[in-house]
């Protein structure tokens, strides 16, 4: 963990395409939250650029939790939604107009 900012930086690139995800100091239960910035498909070839609070949770943490794309009325929806928000409410993330 960087003394400096206290963040990490995460980068990816497959085949030129790169995603960054900045993620703060972990919480007392190990949670992570942070920012993903990515390319989202546009207008015909067009690439634009966005960004997603995340929450990374030990695995353990959540009892038969699923990985994917969950959606809501899924089991786990509410659970998973309330991290993101938490994101947001907490000031882990801000998005600035």
């Amino acid at each position: 963990m960087p003394n400096l900012s206290g963040h990490i930086y995460l980068v990816t690139n497959d085949n030129g395409q790169y995603r960054l995800m900045v993620l703060g100091r972990p919480t007392i239960d190990g949670t992570l939250f942070g920012l993903l910035t990515t390319l989202q498909v546009g207008h015909g070839s067009q690439l634009v650029p966005v960004s997603c609070p995340v929450a990374l949770v030990k695995y353990d943490r959540i009892a038969g939790a699923v990985i994917g794309s969950v959606k809501p009325g899924d089991a786990y929806y509410d659970q998973y939604r309330g991290l993101i928000d938490a994101a947001l409410t907490k000031d882990y993330v801000r998005f600035h107009n």
